[in-house]
């Protein structure tokens, strides 16, 4: 699609429900963070003024839509279960096709970010329990889908995505080496739900507790994904880093299943990889220059680097 197309349909399907954006799709294209042009997003207002979000598919290349359609797949899925720690959005429309988007209700609030953009050390804290409580739920949830993916596959398929751009920086023949690890992943225990990307970014948050958001990663896998990602981004925070992986293994030993221990390792290389990546990315080809923020990047790759090269050699974080 053109760029008037796009803006043609857009204005097509908010007018069939009587919505009103409250960007341009001009305005949100210019600004600096959505260069990639991925997708449109925006907040919407009703007639009887109530608000929704929009979510439009700009970029059509075959992973982004794959990825997409997938999310509003998930939606259906997720109406299955009745969570206790979380909750999760409903979609009021959608369509899948040459135009692909979805609409659903907003819900007031906010996320709670990246880690270092909290200031208040007990608000994290207290987001960090409630994450923990989420994360313990989901390692018990087994989907009632029949496919299951094939995690092998799944990683390879991840790292393809930045393998020139990252193993440049890490040792000759990184790259040969995570393959081997990421061969030898079980495939026994694939039987819970995943989210796929869950960081503080995606966990959505207002007077009634937490919505879980962004579910184009979700996946039938195994125990520990989602924990690995949630350590990650906790890399400032050591102490809670500890206490996430403690308070994961308690609860499933509490539950006579400690079997993700044997991947876990390997999941979280991964996403040590991945962000390390990013960081890369962001030093290098950041469109945000203005941005920048040298100590926090120099902190963030040299960590990320050394924690690598720590998992690579076969040792612990914890």
């Amino acid at each position: 699609m053109t760029n008037q197309t796009i803006k043609i349909e857009i204005a097509r399907i908010l007018d069939k429900h009587g919505l009103v954006s409250e960007t341009s799709y001009d305005l949100y294209m210019s600004h600096g963070s959505n260069k990639q042009k991925k997708y449109f997003l925006t907040r919407c207002s009703g007639k009887d003024g109530s608000s929704f979000f929009f979510k439009f598919l700009v970029d059509c290349d075959s992973v982004n839509r794959d990825n997409f359609v997938k999310e509003i797949k998930s939606y259906a899925l997720l109406e299955k279960y009745q969570f206790k720690s979380f909750r999760t959005l409903a979609i009021s429309d959608f369509e899948i096709g040459d135009a692909t988007w979805y609409i659903r209700p907003y819900v007031e609030g906010g996320i709670i970010g990246d880690a270092h953009s909290i200031i208040s050390n007990q608000g994290i804290k207290n987001h960090h329990r409630q994450c923990l409580q989420i994360l313990a739920e989901l390692s018990e949830i087994s989907p009632d889908v029949t496919e299951k993916t094939n995690l092998t596959d799944f990683y390879l398929l991840k790292i393809r995505t930045f393998a020139n751009f990252l193993f440049d920086n890490l040792p000759l023949g990184t790259e040969q080496k995570v393959k081997r690890e990421l061969e030898k992943i079980k495939q026994t225990d694939s039987n819970v739900l995943v989210h796929g990307d869950f960081h503080w970014g995606n966990i959505y948050f207002d007077n009634d507790g937490p919505f879980l958001t962004d579910w184009e990663y979700w996946h039938h896998g195994q125990r520990g994904e989602d924990l690995a990602k949630y350590i990650t981004v906790l890399w400032q925070y050591p102490d809670l880093q500890q206490d996430a992986y403690l308070n994961y293994c308690s609860h499933l030993r509490n539950n006579s299943n400690i079997i993700f221990i044997s991947n876990f390792h390997i999941f979280l290389l991964i996403q040590y990889l991945t962000e390390f990546q990013h960081w890369l990315y962001y030093k290098n080809i950041s469109l945000n220059k203005e941005k920048y923020d040298v100590d926090i990047t120099e902190s963030g790759l040299k960590y990320f680097k050394n924690s690598c090269l720590l998992l690579l050699s076969g040792k612990s974080l914890f």
